[in-house]
């Protein structure tokens, strides 16, 4: 047997999906490592803006980071944030798109209400425990 890069993966049904191209991305929840948020490092920029990253879209709401810096903008402020200690602290932290995405939310929250609590926190004196929780993961910032 010869090992290699296998370009297949088995189908999550059998039954009912087929990808013939292999061309299907399945969110993967993150363990370790370093992602990274356009942000100044300031307790709002960490915490979720209300109306926009507490809604449904074409992916679960929550805050938004990356795997990467290549979208960024040249100027663009960024944190690296630490991905351990975001789980440390009871966040979720999911690669859910196949171009890097990555949403950072509260666990068991089906019907987003405690992002919701979160993200209505957003310029307050005191921060959100999640918030606090992002600020100490916080293991960089830098400037594209």
């Amino acid at each position: 047997m010869v090992g290699g890069i296998n370009p297949y993966q088995f189908v999550p049904n059998t039954l009912m999906w087929t990808d013939p191209l292999g061309l299907a991305f399945i969110p993967v929840e993150l363990t370790e490592g370093t992602i990274y948020r356009g942000a100044s490092g300031t307790a709002s920029s960490v915490t979720p803006r209300p109306g926009t990253d507490d809604v449904r879209k074409d992916k679960p709401p929550g805050l938004s980071a990356a795997l990467t810096t290549d979208k960024l903008s040249p100027g663009d402020k960024y944190v690296e944030l630490d991905v351990a200690t975001l789980r440390a602290g009871g966040l979720e932290v999911i690669n859910d798109k196949a171009d890097g995405h990555v949403t950072i939310r509260l666990p068991d929250d089906p019907e987003d209400e405690k992002l919701k609590e979160w993200a209505a926190t957003r310029g307050d004196e005191e921060n959100h425990d999640a918030t606090s929780c992002v600020l100490s993961s916080v293991t960089g910032k830098g400037k594209k």
